[in-house]
């Protein structure tokens, strides 16, 4: 991420993911974030200039609502934390 023009993200889109292979991940939409994405947010959100806004995409296996809500609720302690502005977002 040190590498990349973050000024130039507009957005951030957070999915799951499948490991179909020891170097193949695919971005299925389908799974939950799991820790290291988290930590690859948080590491990315604190670098950026900007605050943007966050998708949490999820087009299959869809979880009960409190695990989506759990998903939702970590994101946004993540970008409230690393917040340019220091708005909390309800």
């Amino acid at each position: 991420m040190d590498q990349m023009p973050l000024d130039k993200v507009n957005y951030l889109h957070m999915a799951g993911h499948l490991q179909v292979a020891p170097d193949l991940i695919i971005d299925t939409h389908g799974e939950p974030i799991i820790d290291p994405v988290y930590e690859l947010f948080d590491y990315t959100t604190s670098k950026m200039e900007k605050d943007v806004p966050v998708l949490l995409e999820r087009d299959f296996n869809f979880p009960e609502m409190e695990e989506l809500a759990s998903e939702m609720k970590r994101l946004r302690e993540i970008t409230t934390k690393n917040s340019k502005n220091h708005v909390v977002h309800p």
